[in-house]
């Protein structure tokens, strides 16, 4: 564990963390990173060893001019998220 300084510090400098839902919610682990300092190397590691999808928050007017569709068209997400794909 790191306090708030320490983690935006690292992260400043292209270090991921890891996220820990609450219990409650999802009870699962993200791997973070600043979009702005994201390598390759990192971008590969994610994929390779985190074995998710990279997600990244996108507003809607994007979505639509992307033509980006939503993965399920019932969500029922509790959280509201929105999950888009290409496709």
């Amino acid at each position: 564990m790191a306090n708030v300084e320490e983690i935006v510090k690292y992260m400043k400098k292209g270090g991921l963390i890891i996220l820990v839902d609450d219990e409650d919610r999802e009870n699962e682990g993200d791997l973070v990173g600043i979009g702005a300092k994201m390598s390759p190397e990192n971008v590969n590691f994610m994929v390779t060893h985190a074995r998710g999808l990279l997600c990244t928050p996108v507003g809607d007017s994007i979505t639509r001019r992307l033509g980006l569709t939503q993965m399920v068209a019932n969500n029922t997400e509790s959280n509201g998220n929105k999950v888009h794909f290409f496709g």
